[in-house]
């Protein structure tokens, strides 16, 4: 049995889904390599999550990529 819906409900269903996926925070993801290179500077690395294409935040600690990554780059649902 197919279930007809009215387009009036799957307005309001997608609109409180944006709604909800924009004000609900995203996590941070944070990772560590110490790369071949003599400045420990970009040692950490954060990006949002479900965003691996980037921006990313880089540092010498894992605070400092994730203050990079926040204090430079907007939320992506700030887009």
């Amino acid at each position: 049995m197919i279930a007809v819906v009215p387009f009036s409900h799957l307005w309001v269903a997608s609109r409180a889904r944006n709604i909800m996926e924009r004000t609900m925070p995203r996590k941070i993801i944070t990772s560590y390599w110490a790369k071949p290179i003599p400045t420990r500077a970009f040692d950490w690395s954060a990006h949002w999550e479900s965003r691996e294409e980037g921006p990313y935040g880089y540092g010498t600690t894992e605070a400092d990529a994730i203050r990079d990554l926040t204090e430079n780059y907007d939320h992506p649902d700030q887009e």
